[in-house]
């Protein structure tokens, strides 16, 4: 994996804003329990968090974390995710209402917005959009898999596996 700053060219500024140690925790539990990153050591993974962007190259996609609201930060993702040529997977975190996902499939224009993580035990991780219509996306260390079908039955297993990470930073998918 390489881990670099990534720079405004004109000032020299980091192209994504720091984030906190809390949303860099969440990030680093999301990255872990995906399956994208593998066995990596958290000091490694530490180091990584801190730069704001982790590219992964072996599934072909870049993962970016804020606090910001929609749309703040789509067009420095856009930016990473052509000069890397991956998806990205922009991780928003917000205190009250938990960690949502907007993601940009390598080539394409839009967003896919509002996405949140969902997981029943012994099972992979999954984004689902909260909306009404859109693919639903499955999470595995090879990277990002749009799906037409999603993985819960009916409402009640699709409410019940749903992930805010709100008090717990975990992604575990553990009631």
């Amino acid at each position: 994996m390489i881990i670099q700053d990534i720079e405004r060219p004109a000032s020299g500024e980091p192209l994504l804003l720091p984030v906190s140690h809390h949303v860099q925790r969440r990030e680093g539990n999301f990255l872990y329990a995906s399956g994208l990153i593998g066995n990596m050591p958290p000091q490694e993974l530490a180091g990584a968090l801190a730069t704001g962007f982790i590219p992964i190259q072996k599934a072909g996609v870049g993962v970016a974390a804020t606090v910001c609201d929609r749309p703040l930060v789509f067009n420095e993702c856009e930016l990473l995710a052509q000069a890397f040529a991956m998806d990205l997977l922009l991780m928003r975190f917000d205190p009250i209402s938990g960690v949502s996902f907007d993601i940009l499939f390598k080539g394409d224009e839009e967003w896919l917005c509002h996405y949140v993580a969902w997981r029943r035990p012994m099972m992979d991780l999954w984004l689902i959009p909260t909306l009404v219509s859109g693919p639903y996306i499955h999470i595995d260390g090879k990277g990002l898999h749009p799906q037409v079908t999603p993985p819960f039955c009916n409402v009640r297993d699709r409410d019940t596996g749903i992930i805010r990470a709100i008090e717990h930073p975990s992604f575990k998918g553990e009631r």
